[in-house]
């Protein structure tokens, strides 16, 4: 198989260092036995330890002056405890919330270091085998492999920044670009390539490996929780065979992508202002059809797990997650609303509970029922309102850490924050938040719609859900009698006549067409929840009827001597 017409260009934009070593140095040898003996010496379930151990061993072997061949057999044996390595850090970043900032930022420098070394080598090897004159016949399948490694090394990097919430590196983008038109010029886009690390099938072919890069961006991961993009990012292993590439423009596509850029795919209209080079359209029909499917199975099961059990790759898609990719591939809203610059601050508080306690008068839930006679119900904490104080601290309700952030700019569908300094708490999107500002009273509620990570600072986008919203408390009705415990949630009913109430609740056990009763501080009465129109892993807005006024409470949505008017501002098409 000739090189000799493959485009230079794209062989410099994978060009990497070049070597400069005999040997490597953390096994005194050039050989590949001598770097499996290594790997097999190493510690794997010491996490730390060995992580640091990869951390300065890994970049030897793209400066290390070998065949290709040699180097991607060396790099096919560091592989596996490579990954599992990279995966306990990303996840103990992630899920131990014993880890301080320090400790967290360590790791996750190791983790995304480990994983560009790995690039650097694949790319290396791909670099090496392409400038050769000619490639035999038993060299053809180790060159689709180094690419295909190499696309899957930046699918997980991309996959481990979107989860950390960090932008990717300068080129890696051109990489990707470069390394799918290698393979085309090779003919080698339809080449399977056996891959230990894929979840659903044993082999995915080179052009679905570069596919499967592409949809993160487009399925806007950054406004998704890490569990949501990692089951994405395994959804989209299947997914990407439904994927089309096609080089004709059609206006019923509304992603495209530069070849020639060093751009992830984009939407359209925001292509067009791109210096324009190869530019190849991406079809997601047939995934948005498929997705469709799920959400009509889910109407006749009541979950989407439940259809999608047969499907490996549909077992983590909930109906949330369904709408905001068919939200993303089927249409594309354009932001309605203007912008506000702003330099303001503004103070904010994390969580149902602490949301709860602040809008309902620094009352803990005990108290916020006990308030209304509601002693006959346990509540969420496993305490009786009448046992509130011989209750522990935890159940009494402990003081609401409140955050101090700074407005950049604000919009009717909510604001753009700049949390200056390391967060002293975790958040991701999908996390309720309440936002005031500050010195002022009232409170609004918000989700974290997306999240970037800087170097020295964290810029949020929030999505409003309501101005003033009145706390409450809600249980279920049951059919035979009796109903559950009273749970935290809040109204958000508007002023405009005719224009449909609405209720937040936690995601769990509410669903649409439930009666519940309903405490809003002033009395008891019962409503029907209707159409749920905005839902996270978190919370749930329902639009709701009530459906009497029993008690001494006034229909909701009037004056509440804590809150003030409740507002439902929400707007589906703020991004």
């Amino acid at each position: 198989m000739n090189t000799h017409n493959l485009s230079r260009a794209l062989l410099a934009n994978i060009a990497p260092p070049a070597p400069n070593m005999s040997k490597l140095s953390f096994c005194a040898s050039n050989k590949v036995s001598k770097v499996s003996a290594w790997v097999d010496a190493l510690h794997a379930t010491q996490i730390p330890y060995t992580s640091v151990i990869l951390y300065k061993a890994l970049p030897e072997i793209h400066q290390l002056q070998t065949s290709p061949e040699n180097r991607l057999a060396m790099l096919e044996i560091l592989r596996p405890t490579t990954q599992n390595i990279i995966g306990a850090l990303i996840d103990d970043a992630l899920v131990n919330k014993q880890s301080s900032i320090s400790e967290i930022k360590k790791a996750t420098i190791v983790a995304l270091s480990l994983q560009k070394s790995m690039l650097d080598g694949y790319l290396r090897c791909v670099y090496d085998f392409c400038n050769a004159k000619k490639l035999s016949a038993a060299v053809v399948p180790q060159l689709a492999m180094a690419i295909h490694r190499s696309i899957t090394a930046i699918g997980l990097l991309v996959l481990k920044r979107y989860q950390l919430y960090t932008l990717p590196p300068s080129g890696l983008w051109r990489n990707l670009h470069s390394l799918f038109q290698i393979a085309e010029h090779f003919d080698f886009l339809a080449t399977p390539v056996v891959d230990p690390l894929l979840v659903n099938a044993k082999a995915i072919n080179i052009q679905r490996a570069y596919v499967r890069v592409l949809m993160m961006p487009t399925a806007k991961l950054n406004q998704l929780s890490k569990n949501d993009v990692q089951a994405l990012y395994h959804a989209f292993e299947d997914w990407s065979a439904a994927v089309k590439l096609l080089s004709h423009r059609s206006d019923d596509n509304f992603y495209a992508v530069d070849l020639d850029s060093d751009h992830p795919a984009l939407c359209k209209n925001r292509l067009a202002n791109q210096t324009a080079g190869r530019i190849i359209d991406i079809s997601f029909k047939h995934v948005v059809v498929h997705l469709t499917s799920l959400q009509q199975a889910q109407s006749h099961t009541g979950e989407i797990e439940t259809a999608a059990q047969s499907n490996g790759s549909d077992s983590g898609i909930t109906t949330s997650l369904a709408n905001h990719l068919i939200g993303c591939w089927g249409s594309i809203a354009q932001r309605k609303q203007e912008r506000k610059n702003l330099q303001a601050s503004a103070d904010l508080c994390i969580g149902l509970v602490d949301c709860h306690k602040m809008i309902g008068g620094g009352l803990s839930f005990d108290e916020f029922n006990r308030m209304g006679g509601l002693n006959v119900v346990e509540s969420p904490l496993g305490v009786y309102p009448n046992d509130l104080n011989n209750a522990p601290p935890t159940a009494r309700g402990k003081d609401v850490n409140t955050y101090r952030v700074t407005v950049q700019n604000q919009s009717t569908g909510g604001f753009c924050l700049l949390w200056q300094g390391d967060k002293p708490v975790r958040i991701e999107a999908g996390e309720f938040i309440g936002i005031k500002n500050t010195g002022k009273r009232t409170w609004s509620l918000c989700v974290v719609r997306w999240i970037k990570q800087l170097k020295h600072a964290t810029q949020m986008g929030l999505q409003l859900l309501s101005k003033s919203p009145i706390a409450a408390g809600a249980a279920q009705e049951y059919d035979m009698g009796g109903q559950s415990p009273y749970m935290r949630v809040f109204l958000c009913s508007s002023k405009a006549p005719g224009e449909a109430l609405s209720i937040i609740t936690p995601n769990k056990p509410f669903s649409e067409h439930e009666r519940l009763k309903l405490y809003d501080g002033d009395g008891v009465y019962s409503i029907l929840l209707n159409e749920c129109f905005f839902s996270t892993s978190i919370v749930k807005q329902f639009c709701y009827t009530p459906t009497d006024t029993a008690g001494t409470s006034a229909p909701p949505g009037r004056e509440n001597s804590r809150t003030g008017k409740a507002q439902r501002t929400f707007d589906n098409s703020w991004d």
